[in-house]
């Protein structure tokens, strides 16, 4: 099976530690590309237009793209990408195992995607249900006790729900399945044929259902555990392995008959046949059996996630939404198991039963939608003030892209995480009056942008370094050079793209006319990562983002433990960064969509990476900690993919630390405790990271963290951050106190802080008129334009 996981690998004090919107114009905005593309042109597309009025990849007389007339690039307003990989570069699989007839822009970074990139795939861990597709059939499982090992996929300290085969799913009388290929997916659900045995399986996040639909019937082997029977209602069956409870339901008028340790059923039914349902059980008990198989017989055919962002209530009400035929009765809706993030937010009249999970207790509910609400808190760009020390700091603070004589490999990763470095210099500049070191930081970021958005350089052939390529099979842009398996795994885009947008947004904010030029080709970065639209022809729905478990995952593939995501911070920045480009640049709808998502981020990194309840985190003995720097598909992590350094385990989801961090900062004992626990775990602590944890720490004790801070004898920062950038942040909270998680506003980009009892009211207002800000206590803040105004 393949375990193709993302590995990270931080800059340490100077070194390199390596492991591994729309296609509408609505979402696009003005400069993006035009009409997304369909199956009629060379690279899979229709052929789009130019701001400029030319085919995308002709000749254009305003930027002389692609004078050869080859149609080797795809011109963006200003810039460009190459329309193919290059030969010669890593690249994903050419050939992605789906059915006859499905076409890309394909999916990948969810819990299912690895049906993908494999014959068979790997387990999918949809919660509670875990299947492993293989020759011998579909093999079923749902685990329920936790364990500890040393051996995990990155290494130690891996806590995690043991893969156990319960039952193996095949065809009656049938051989081995030949391949198990994608025939259809939902926003999170997925549909799949075991081509061989003649079965088609409807497998979807939270559902305790497998839906099946099936030839010549089905044969339900069991595994090698005690099996026993616990009861028989017409075509449904309940039985327990080892204790755990399954039904098996089959349509009404056909019989389940136990053969030599399986059950066997032709699926012939007295009105219907060809179908079958198998379920995960909360208990054994006939009851149970009876009240899931009410529901057992209305299929789930699509999933669809549906958001919006009150603006005025700084809420994002969020609907999933099932849509479901019966294949028997008339039930409408099914069950399906909430994560705790959902069941706290939601009205939802929630169902007795609940089922363990490696992120939690889920509860049910059924229906055909559940809502949620959750409170949007805000970003700012920058915090307000000054400090005396801030501006010395500013002058010794690189403002090249390269900050030192032996910068790290020539990378994706790398680049990014220079714009995010630079664009805080530029906005402490700002505060402190410096402006020529914020033009000249600003400058930078524009300079290296507009080189890797520009495959065409007035050359005979265009770029192959610090260049974007776009993939028509899976439909992904992807970057030359990348590093960390973003080429060939489609790996952590969202950490690399997301460093990328933020800083175009810094540019874009300062100068609309490079927005204007080059803003289609950020707009390509966005809908490779996080494109909030279904119709786009040249990329998927959200790559990383999973809409039902509320958070992103870094593995392109996945493997047997499942898919990962280790910096939960990153990817909230790169959301943060859509927030920023879509007001920067008056595009509502990417910027909604970004507060959608930074929302969700931020709750699931609060409630599973951090575990600030103590109601997620298992309870097991060898696991003796209250955070997770990695979240796994099938349990959690207390490592990195490249050192067992505490300070490196905590702070890779705390950076990079800046005005989208403020979540970190919402319950002051949590963070204590977060961060004593840092403290008892690490025997030299401020030696690894120490700027990035007296920024950590200033979230909820900035007092303490400037007394760290004063004893912070100097050197280099890790490389998304500056001395000038920890000094000012520091002494700005120190100011101004913590985040105030009861007060919100109706703009994205504002927030609240408290200190002694007094609030401090922020907000951005980058127009060109002024904004009054109403605060939920009342307060309004009049903030004028271009300006961070505090009262």
């Amino acid at each position: 099976m393949r375990r193709d996981s993302t590995r990270r690998g931080l800059l340490a004090t100077g070194t390199a530690l390596l492991g591994t919107v729309a296609g509408c114009r609505g979402l696009l905005g003005e400069g993006g590309e035009g009409t997304p593309p369909t199956a009629e042109n060379a690279d899979g597309g229709a052929t789009p237009k130019d701001d400029d009025g030319t085919a995308d990849g002709e000749p254009s007389t305003t930027d002389g793209a692609d004078s050869a007339g080859d149609g080797r690039t795809v011109s963006v307003g200003a810039g460009s990408f190459l329309r193919s990989v290059p030969g010669g570069n890593p690249t994903p699989p050419d050939e992605p195992h789906a059915a006859d007839g499905i076409e890309g822009p394909f999916p990948s970074n969810d819990w299912w995607t690895t049906l993908l990139w494999e014959r068979h795939g790997a387990r999918l861990w949809s919660h509670p249900l875990v299947t492993d597709p293989g020759s011998g059939g579909l093999a079923v499982g749902a685990p329920c006790e936790w364990t500890v090992t040393d051996s995990g996929p990155a290494g130690p300290n891996f806590a995690h729900l043991p893969w156990r085969r319960d039952l193996v799913v095949s065809a009656v009388g049938a051989g081995s399945v030949d391949r198990t290929v994608v025939t259809g997916w939902g926003d999170w659900s997925v549909d799949y044929r075991l081509v061989g045995a003649g079965i088609d399986v409807t497998q979807a996040r939270g559902s305790p259902f497998l839906f099946c639909t099936a030839e010549d019937g089905v044969a339900v082997a069991t595994g090698d555990g005690d099996v026993s029977v616990f009861a028989e209602d017409g075509a449904a069956l309940g039985l327990t392995v080892d204790g755990r409870p399954y039904g098996l339901y089959a349509p009404a008028g056909s019989t389940w008959l136990r053969d030599d340790g399986a059950f066997g059923n032709d699926l012939a039914g007295d009105g219907a046949s060809g179908y079958c349902t198998l379920a995960a059980l909360p208990d054994a008990s006939a009851e149970t059996l009876a009240a899931y198989g009410e529901h057992a017989h209305t299929h789930v055919t699509d999933t669809r996630v549906e958001w919006t962002y009150d603006a005025a209530e700084s809420l994002v009400r969020t609907t999933y939404r099932f849509e479901t035929a019966a294949r028997e009765g008339d039930t409408a809706g099914t069950i399906t198991a909430l994560y705790p993030h959902q069941r706290r937010h939601t009205d939802a009249d929630l169902r007795s039963e609940t089922f363990v999970s490696p992120r939690g207790t889920m509860r049910t509910v059924a229906g055909e939608t559940v809502e949620t609400a959750i409170t949007y808190q805000g970003v700012l760009p920058a915090l307000p003030g000054g400090d005396e020390e801030t501006a010395p700091l500013l002058s010794e603070a690189s403002t090249d892209v390269d900050p030192g004589a032996s910068p790290p490999e020539d990378g994706v990763y790398w680049r990014g995480k220079n714009f995010t470095r630079l664009t805080a210099v530029a906005n402490v500049a700002e505060r402190v009056g410096a402006t020529g070191v914020a033009e000249t930081a600003v400058e930078s970021i524009r300079d290296e942008l507009t080189r890797w958005f520009s495959a065409d350089r007035g050359g005979d052939d265009p770029a192959t370094e610090r260049v974007f390529a776009y993939n028509g099979t899976w439909g992904t842009l992807q970057a030359y050079p990348a590093g960390f398996g973003a080429a060939e795994s489609l790996n952590d885009h969202h950490f690399h793209y997301g460093q990328f947008v933020r800083g175009a947004a810094a540019v874009a904010r300062r100068d609309p006319e490079w927005a204007d030029e080059y803003g289609g080709m950020v707009e390509h970065l966005v809908r490779d990562y996080a494109d909030p639209a279904r119709d786009d022809d040249r990329y998927p729905f959200f790559r990383n983002f999973d809409p039902y478990a509320g958070h992103s995952w870094a593995g392109g593939a996945g493997g047997d433990a499942g898919n990962n995501q280790e910096s939960s911070s990153e990817a909230v920045l790169a959301y943060a960064a859509l927030i920023y480009w879509g007001e920067y640049t008056g595009n509502r709808e990417l910027r909604d969509a970004g507060v959608y998502l930074y929302t969700h981020e931020t709750t699931a990194a609060r409630e599973y990476w951090f575990d600030e309840r103590d109601a997620t985190l298992p309870d097991v003995e060898g696991y003796d900690h209250g955070f997770a720097a990695q979240v796994w598909g099938s349990g959690v992590h207390w490592t990195t993919w490249w050192t067992d350094e505490p300070e490196a385990i905590y702070l890779i989801d705390a950076l990079p630390v800046g005005g989208h961090s403020l979540y970190l900062g919402l319950d002051e004992a949590a963070h204590d405790s977060t961060y004593e626990e840092l403290l008892a775990a690490d025997d030299r602590p401020y030696d690894y990271w120490p700027a990035i944890l007296a920024k950590y720490r200033a979230l909820s004790d900035p007092a303490d963290a400037r007394e760290r801070w004063q004893e912070y004898s100097g050197g280099d920062p890790e490389m998304g951050t500056s001395r000038a950038h920890a000094n000012h942040w520091i002494h700005a909270l120190d100011a101004l106190g913590s985040p105030d998680p009861e007060v919100t506003a109706d703009h994205p980009l504002a927030a609240v802080f408290v200190r002694d009892g007094e609030r401090t009211y922020v907000a951005h207002n980058a127009g060109d008129e002024a904004v009054d800000v109403t605060f939920s206590d009342g307060t309004t803040l009049t903030v004028p334009p271009g300006t961070l105004a505090s009262e």
